[in-house]
C-alpha cells in the first residue's frame, strides 16, 4: 500500500531532522576549531534546512523564522534567562561543569568578539534545526510529535554533558518548544539559550 504525501513528508522531515543532528553531533571539529565548528552547526541547523524547506515548496515564515509575537518573545526570553540564574550560579561551582566548560572559558577569554560571533551562529542553527525546521515542519501533522521528536533529538544531542544538564536539557527542550509554538517563531529558544549559554561562561570565567 502506498505511504500518504503526508506521512511521506513527515517522514522525511524526520529523517532529515536526526542525519543533520548525528551530523552536528559528531561533527570532525572540536572547540580547538571554534570557528570550523561553530560554521559546520550553522550549515547543518540552518543552511541545509533552509534548503529542504525550499525544496518541499514550504514558507521560511511558517518554519518559525518570523519575529511572530515578538513583545511576547522579548517577555518570555527575559523571565526564562532571569529563571535558569540560581541553576547557572550553583552548576558554576561543580567541578563537571566546570570541568567541561573550561576550554569555552578559555576561548572567551582569548577572543570575547570571536567567541560571540561564532556562538551565535551555533546557536541560531542549534536552535533553527529544532525549534524551526522539525518543530514547525512536523507541527501541522501532529503537535505531539512536534514537540516530542525534536526534544528527544535535542536531549541525545547533549550525551556527554554534566548529568544535570542532560537531564535539564529534555526539559529545556519541551518548554523551549511551547514557547516557540505560542510565539510562533524560533527566536525565543535562539534568545534564551544564547543568553544562558553566555551567562554561564561568564559566571564560570
Amino acid at each position: 500500500m502506498l505511504l500518504s504525501p503526508a506521512l511521506l513528508r513527515v517522514a522525511f522531515i524526520s529523517a532529515s531532522g536526526a542525519l543533520l543532528t548525528l551530523a552536528s553531533y559528531f561533527s570532525p571539529f572540536s572547540p580547538a576549531y571554534w570557528t570550523a565548528w561553530c560554521l559546520w552547526t550553522f550549515l547543518c541547523g540552518f543552511i541545509v534546512p533552509i534548503g529542504i524547506i525550499t525544496g518541499l515548496s514550504g514558507s521560511l515564515e511558517k518554519s518559525g523564522l518570523s519575529p511572530g509575537d515578538w513583545r511576547w518573545s522579548l517577555s518570555i526570553t527575559s523571565l526564562l534567562w532571569v529563571a535558569m540564574i540560581p541553576f547557572l550560579l550553583w552548576a558554576r561551582g561543580q567541578n563537571p561543569f566546570r570541568d567541561y566548560y573550561r576550554p569555552y572559558v578559555s576561548l572567551a577569554s582569548l577572543s570575547p568578539s570571536g567567541f560571540l560571533i561564532g556562538l551565535f551562529l551555533y546557536m541560531w542553527g542549534w536552535e533553527f534545526l529544532f525549534r524551526g525546521f522539525l518543530l514547525f515542519g512536523l507541527l501541522p501533522y501532529s503537535r505531539t510529535l512536534a514537540v516530542l521528536y525534536p526534544t528527544l533529538l535535542f536531549t541525545l544531542a547533549h550525551w556527554g554533558k554534566p548529568i544535570p544538564e542532560l537531564i535539564g536539557s529534555f526539559f529545556a527542550g519541551l518548554i523551549l518548544a511551547v514557547v516557540s509554538m505560542t510565539c510562533r517563531s524560533f527566536l525565543p529558544a535562539f534568545l534564551t539559550h544564547f543568553l544562558v549559554y553566555v551567562t554561564f561562561i561568564a559566571f564560570v570565567a
